[in-house]
């Protein structure tokens, strides 16, 4: 993406995490895809973070990762999804 943000594309991300595994993209879902290189190993939350950690955010971005946040923590503590 471009400037303000400077982050990658969703393809882009998703083909950042997977670097190392051997796994290729294709035209696999990324969600599906995502889940694949979960399977072998790679914690594709942090590595996002730490792949995003460089970029700048606006207000939506803020609530995005917001949403997140509480959904996992919900998910951790009710054991809802």
């Amino acid at each position: 993406m471009q400037a303000p943000s400077n982050c990658p594309s969703f393809d882009k991300l998703a083909d950042r995490i997977a670097e190392g595994t051997g796994l290729n993209r294709e035209s696999t879902p990324i969600d599906q895809f995502l889940g694949k290189v979960a399977s072998r190993g790679v914690d594709i939350k942090s590595k996002a973070v730490e792949l995003l950690s460089n970029s700048s955010y606006n207000d939506v971005h803020k609530a995005i990762l917001l949403s997140v946040q509480q959904n996992t923590i919900r998910h951790l503590f009710l054991g809802t999804g």
